[in-house]
């Protein structure tokens, strides 16, 4: 494989990802609306340094919404 991902690093530039841990989180925090994960996770991005522990970095988004 060319592209060998580390899967251990969140990257914040791949839609893909972005978009595949929104779906995650919606499906674990059903009342939470896809607009308020959307923003924690771009919070995120710009608040932690990348690449970005994908564990740090789901603790970090999931701090941002839940109280």
């Amino acid at each position: 494989m060319k592209d060998e991902k580390d899967v251990s690093k969140f990257s914040c530039n791949e839609r893909w990802e972005v978009e595949y841990l929104a779906d995650k989180l919606k499906k674990h925090y059903p009342l939470k609306s896809p607009q308020i994960i959307m923003k924690a996770i771009q919070n995120c991005c710009s608040q932690v340094k990348g690449p970005h522990p994908r564990e740090k970095f789901v603790e970090c988004v999931v701090g941002g919404f839940v109280s």
